[in-house]
This record gives C-alpha cells, structure tokens and sequence, in this order.
C-alpha cells in the first residue's frame, strides 16, 4: 500500500500551502489516503455506485476510516456512477444526511439526481438535511473531540458498548458521537427497518418517542419520509434552530436536548470557535449536566467573543415523569405527558450561551 504515500505527502503540502495562502482553515478532500491523512484532509470513499448495495456498503467503509484516523469521511450520497432513481436517492439522502461528510455527488455522464428533481426526495431533504443543519453544533464539537481525543465522529455500536457482545457484528447501524444511533433503511421496498437497541432509554430525535431497551432488536414501521434516529439516555447535545445555510444556523439561538436516562444523569458538551484560525483559537467550551429535576451549564472556557451574542433559546427535557407546575428560570412552555418531554423556554430571560446557569423544575 505505499502507492498511497504520494496521495498523504500531496495532501499535506496542499493543506498546508492552501493555509498559508488564506491565514485560515482549509477543507481539502482526497480519495488517496493513508494512516495519518486523516489529520490534514476529509477523505470519501470513491467512485461508489447508484445501487442498493453500495448503499448498504457505505456504513461499514465510513465507520473503518474514522478507525483509521480519518473522521471526516462521506460517501456519494445517491451514488456516483449509474441511474439513480426516487426511492435510492430518498433512502441516501436520509442516511447521508448523517455522514460526517456529506456530499451529493456523481458523474457528467449520469442522469441528475440534486435533491429537488424528484418532490419525494426534497421533502426528505427538508426533513433530514435541515435536521443536520440543526444538529451542526453538535456535529462541530465532534469534530473537535476527534482533533483533540482522536475519536471518530461516526462509530461503531462496538465502541460506545465494548461489554455489550451483541454491538459486535453491527455494521450497518451507527453511532453519530456517543449521542445518536442511525438505523439507516437500506433495502429497496422497505416498509420496515429492524435495528438493534442497547440497554438504556433512545428517544427518538424527532418525534420524541422512547424505547425502552435491556438490549434488543426493535422493528419499525416506515414510509419513504422516516429513518429512525435515537438520542441516547443520559446524553445532552445543543441544537441550532432551523436555517438554509450553515452560516445563517450559526446565527440562530441554541436548543438544548436534555435526554435523561431511566436512573442517573446527562451530560454533554459544546465547543465553539470562529471555524477559521489554524492554531490556538479563541474558544468557548461549555459542559452539560442534568439529573431529576436539574439542568446545569458551565462554561468552563470562555475566549471565543463570538459566543457572547449567542442566546439559549429554550432547552428540552426528555424523560420528565411528571408534569411540574414551576422553573427557577424562564418559563414552561410546555410539557406533553405521552413523551415525557419537558420544554423550558428561556427568550424572555436573553440567556447567553456564554455564561452559566441552572435550572430547576419541581
């Protein structure tokens, strides 16, 4: 395999010429990598195909190369080569939707397969990808954890449950940081999707409904529009709100997703920088911890000056047994006893991300 040497010595000299022309971070994207590369450039996996197959196939090689070392890595959503068709695009579109690099891309030769030339496909693309562009603080903090700790950003059930045997043979599931499992639907015709759960509490990430799990497979019924996605019990991520761009979503305020588990508590975190300068910048990290009745965030850093206009809109409680009737800061917008869901509105109060608060609810 040293034939893949020139692909990473190439990456690091354009990586690195590219910064230093711009003074600001680079995005570069090679198909020739090698252990290592991962720290200079993004990486997808080929010239895949428009098929079923290749659908299924891209979990596996996008969890293998953040085992590499590479996190950001992505597949040709809808395939590269061939005729991609509705039901294959819509399918792609949900599960790419996650990948840590997602990209919709194919060949001159091949029929155009954008998100918008079938209807069915956009309306999956305004459910999905806008969730992903919802999800991009957390999905940013991944990316910093992966820098820092080396940690994938997509992973194996295996490694965020080494003790559980049954996650070993798992590859067409995944972990989306230690927070999301992705039960993609791959089968054309598929009315269902059987995934496996491991112990703990999931709720689902956008309707709010719970499994219960002692580790055990679950089947879902699903339409064209649905691909189970799960927050994992005992985990918290912050959320943009809905917007067309990433840099429009970055001017929005944070949700914060609170999911308790059945006993214990929750924690989470949010890193924040200006997403240009190379090295040392200024940055605000932010660490989350909730248990029965109590929310906390602590700002632990607090040097990125572009954090002090960024407001908590609201933060969501997930796994509330019971209606309470008061807050210790801001407002109950609402509480829906058939999720358990919990919503503490936070606008009247201009809550900035960068400082700390708690909140209690009884």
């Amino acid at each position: 395999d040293t034939h893949n040497l020139y692909g990473i010595t190439e990456s690091i000299v354009t990586n690195a010429v590219q910064e230093e022309l711009d003074n600001k971070r680079s995005f570069v994207l090679s198909r020739s990598t090698f252990p290592g590369s991962g720290a200079h450039v993004a990486h997808w996996t080929g010239d895949n195909a428009a098929t079923w197959n290749d659908l299924r196939w891209s979990v596996p090689t996008i969890l293998k190369f953040g085992l590499f070392g590479i996190p950001m890595v992505g597949a040709d959503i809808c395939g590269f080569s061939g005729a991609s068709n509705m039901e294959l695009c819509a399918r792609w579109t949900a599960l790419g939707s996650f990948y840590p690099f997602a990209r919709n891309h194919n060949n001159l030769e091949s029929p155009a397969q954008e998100t918008y030339v079938w209807p069915e496909v956009a309306t999956v693309g305004q459910k999905f990808i806008g969730m992903r562009y919802r999800l991009l603080p957390y999905i940013y903090t991944l990316g910093y954890h992966a820098h820092v700790d080396g940690l994938p950003i997509a992973r194996p059930l295996l490694m965020e449950f080494p003790t559980d045997t049954a996650t070993y043979g798992i590859n067409h599931q995944f972990m989306l940081g230690n927070a999301l499992l992705v039960t993609p639907v791959v089968n054309q015709g598929a009315t269902s999707v059987t995934g496996y759960y491991p112990a703990g509490v999931w709720y689902n990430i956008f309707d709010y409904s719970k499994i219960s799990s002692t580790g055990r497979s679950v089947t879902t019924t699903v339409t064209l529009y649905d691909m189970p996605v799960h927050i994992r019990g005992g985990t918290i991520l912050a959320m943009h709100q809905a917007a067309l761009t990433s840099t429009a979503a970055r001017l929005t305020p944070f949700d914060i997703l609170v999911a308790l588990p059945a006993t214990g508590s929750a924690n989470g975190d949010l890193y924040l920088d200006d997403g240009e300068t190379i090295s040392n910048p200024s940055a605000t990290i932010v660490k989350f911890a909730a248990s029965a009745g109590t929310f906390t965030s602590t700002v632990e850093k607090n040097d990125y000056a572009g954090a002090h206009s960024s407001l908590v809109n609201k933060v969501i409680v997930l796994g509330v047994t019971s209606s309470p009737s008061s807050v210790s800061l801001g407002s109950i917008s609402k509480y829906d006893s058939a999720t358990q869901r919990l919503e503490i509105s936070l606008s009247s109060v201009k809550q900035a991300i960068d400082t700390s608060f708690t909140i209690t609810w009884k």
